[in-house]
C-alpha cells in the first residue's frame, strides 16, 4: 500500500522536501502568522531553513520549518528538481 508521505512515492510530501528541491531558487514562504515573504532558499538543515530575503540585502535569515505553512513557487521549478 502506498503512503502519500513515502519519499519514493511522493517526494513533495513535506515542506522540508519541497524547500530542499528549491535550493538556490526564489519562492514565497507563508508563515503561520499569515505573513508572506519572498526568499531565496540557501539550504535546509534539520528543521531550519536558511534563506535570503529577496531584495532586502540582508545576509541570511533562519526560519523554523514548523513555522511555515505554505510554499508558493513556479511549478516548473519543483517539477525540474523532481525530474533531476
Amino acid at each position: 500500500m502506498n503512503n502519500c508521505c513515502d519519499f519514493n512515492y511522493n517526494p513533495c510530501c513535506s515542506i522540508k522536501n519541497i524547500l530542499e528541491m528549491l535550493r538556490g531558487q526564489t519562492c514565497i514562504i507563508v508563515l503561520k502568522s499569515g505573513r508572506a515573504e519572498c526568499v531565496r532558499v540557501l539550504t535546509v538543515c534539520d528543521n531550519i531553513l536558511a534563506c535570503e530575503i529577496a531584495g532586502c540585502g540582508c545576509p541570511v535569515k533562519f526560519v523554523d520549518i514548523h513555522c511555515i505553512c505554505e510554499v508558493i513557487t513556479d511549478c516548473r521549478k519543483v517539477l525540474g528538481a523532481f525530474l533531476k
